[in-house]
């Protein structure tokens, strides 16, 4: 089954503009709104970069009160002021919950989806039983560029010698994995992370029911997966469907909210699946869990 094509379609739903020393988006994704962030009148320009990759338009500026941005498509997808509480929850749900288990002399296999930012990574990276971790992002130029621009934010994450990059597509990526024969077994994973934009353009693919089923079979015993799932105030109903195709093929499935300023209507939902242990064990997702990593962390904890 052939991904949606990656050219970037979500400039038909989403729009942004610079205008006033605003910047502002809007998409038919949340309709009668609109969210306007102020640039940085004190610097000599506020926008930092703007240009077109191969897969999606991108936007980094200076704003008055939410330090550096980073829009792609015209939506706003990190912002310096706020990301921390995305990023931590977005790697502490899974990786709290599936690492229970696990052996510290074992260690942990990540795999994320997307995260070209870093920070997911930054917030992976600090837990010390995380063996290896594999990004899977598409656009190789938004890393180039998060490198140069957002480098207070990922802390220099992707050359950790733990972070494995692979720029393709993570829909071919992972199926290629889980549907085609190998001479060797293929890796799995303990946790993956579904770090990706909203479900249009180069990320469509990725919120599909075979996306699901190949990241599930993707992972050992155990593993969890964790994927953004859109605001439930705006998107009740994609959010419904994607939690009963999840929960048709996961042995565990929960649903959650990440309070978050910048994203539309101030949070953006979390899904979470869980595979089954050797034992047969099924992870109680709702109890929280810390490992230790907590002391330095600013939202999850």
């Amino acid at each position: 089954m052939a991904p949606p094509t990656t050219q970037s379609v979500s400039q038909s739903v989403s729009s942004s503009k610079l205008s006033s020393g605003w910047f502002t988006e809007s998409s038919i994704l949340w309709p009668g709104q609109r969210f306007s962030l102020s640039l940085d009148s004190l610097s000599k320009s506020s926008v930092l970069h703007q240009s077109s990759t191969n897969y999606q338009d991108v936007l980094i500026f200076r704003s008055s009160h939410y330090g550096t941005v980073l829009c792609l498509d015209g939506v706003i997808q990190v912002t310096e002021r706020d990301e921390f509480s995305y990023s931590e929850a977005m790697a502490n749900i899974p990786l709290n919950t599936c690492c229970c288990e696990t052996s510290p002399s074992v260690g942990l296999d990540i795999l994320i989806i997307g995260g070209g930012d870093g920070c997911v990574l930054r917030e992976v990276l600090k837990h010390k039983n995380v063996r290896k971790v594999t990004v899977v992002e598409i656009d190789e130029d938004i890393i180039k560029l998060c490198k140069d621009h957002l480098g207070k934010l990922h802390l220099n994450s992707f050359s950790d010698p733990r972070c494995t990059i692979i720029n393709t597509d993570a829909y071919s990526y992972l199926l290629s994995l889980t549907s085609t024969p190998h001479k060797s077994p293929p890796p799995t994973y303990d946790c993956v992370i579904n770090d990706t934009s909203d479900p249009c353009g180069p990320s469509e693919s990725l919120y599909s029911p075979a996306f699901f089923k190949a990241m599930y079979d993707s992972l050992k015993p155990g593993g969890v997966v964790c994927s953004q799932c859109e605001s439930p105030w705006l998107n009740s109903g994609f959010a419904s469907d994607m939690t009963a195709a999840m929960g048709s093929i996961y042995d565990v499935v929960e649903y959650g909210v990440i309070q978050i300023p910048s994203y539309p209507t101030g949070c953006i939902g979390v899904l979470v699946g869980g595979r089954k242990t050797v034992k047969g064990k099924v992870w109680d997702l709702k109890e929280p869990r810390r490992m230790g990593v907590e002391k330095g962390l600013r939202y999850y904890g």
